[in-house]
């Protein structure tokens, strides 16, 4: 005859407050967060995230303290030191592709490599809700990026306006209106595609090459139709989704596009086309993880 033992192990069932839903979404989305700058992990995986963060917000700090030193001395308005809100989404829009071509593979890709999506199915949580929070902490960080940098311009130009800076940040309050509103036309530009190539993706370096690559050509692709006689050239632009997120600013901030021009098309199609493309990826990447939740 065997006989058997018995080890208590310490397991205790839990007493504290039970979240639900929302307080696991709210688990999910902070871990995302966290994945996507490097906390956490190894020193060198927050080298690239934090770098990119710096380095868009720098420039508007370096202009802000040189308009401040040199203002009276180049006698000179405060948008020609410090430049437009416009043409500050032109200087930081390649440094928030790249942003989010590396954070949407390492949010997306290590659940499914780890075989791990199986314990989120435990918990009250659908396929909806994990890839709302997962997209979610996405477009919060790079709505971040993009809008934090413009916030200190917006404060810089404020201070040197000779009515005051409250005055000034009161009058202009439409400024930052604008300016999340263009912010929201990049995040979906280059997020969207992001999230859809990290939900296939197997790798974390390879996907966010393809991010990258696949964006760069689908706009080439798209000025060469819209300068050919190919029937229908005259909606090509709206293929470039690397590129409508520009489009959008420029329709916020009430700036001509030769591109659309051209093209005959309005800029507030960009806007559409870029809702249309949401809805149809958030189609089909439901689809995809409603098979592994």
């Amino acid at each position: 005859m065997t006989t058997g033992q018995i080890y208590d192990l310490g397991y205790t069932p839990h007493e504290g407050e039970r979240l639900g839903r929302s307080g696991a979404m709210r688990a999910i989305t902070k871990d995302g967060i966290k994945r996507a700058l490097g906390i956490g992990r190894k020193a060198r995986s927050k080298i690239m995230p934090m770098g990119l963060i710096l380095a868009a917000m720098t420039p508007a700090v370096v202009l802000v303290g040189i308009a401040f030193v040199f203002k009276s001395e180049l006698n000179l308005d405060s948008t020609d030191l410090l430049g437009s809100h416009a043409t500050y989404f032109d200087l930081i829009s390649t440094l928030s592709l790249l942003f989010i071509a590396l954070a949407a593979p390492a949010v997306m890709i290590p659940d499914r490599r780890d075989n791990v999506l199986a314990v989120y199915s435990s918990r009250p949580v659908s396929a909806a809700d994990y890839l709302i929070a997962r997209g979610g902490s996405l477009a919060l960080l790079m709505l971040a990026f993009l809008v934090l940098p413009q916030l200190v311009l917006f404060v810089g130009l404020a201070a040197l306006d000779p009515s005051g800076l409250f005055s000034a940040m009161v009058s202009d309050s439409g400024e930052v209106l604008r300016i999340l509103a263009a912010s929201v036309g990049y995040v979906v530009a280059f997020g969207v595609p992001a999230f859809l190539v990290a939900a296939y993706a197997k790798r974390t370096g390879m996907a966010a090459g393809m991010i990258i690559i696949g964006l760069t050509l689908l706009d080439g692709v798209a000025e060469a139709l819209t300068h050919s006689d190919v029937p229908g050239a005259s909606f090509a632009p709206l293929l470039g989704i690397g590129t409508l997120g520009g489009t959008v600013r420029d329709w916020v901030f009430d700036l001509s596009n030769r591109t659309f021009f051209q093209a005959g098309l309005p800029l507030w199609s960009a806007a559409a086309s870029l809702l249309a493309t949401t809805v149809i990826v958030a189609y089909v990447v439901l689809r995809r993880y409603r098979r592994e939740l």
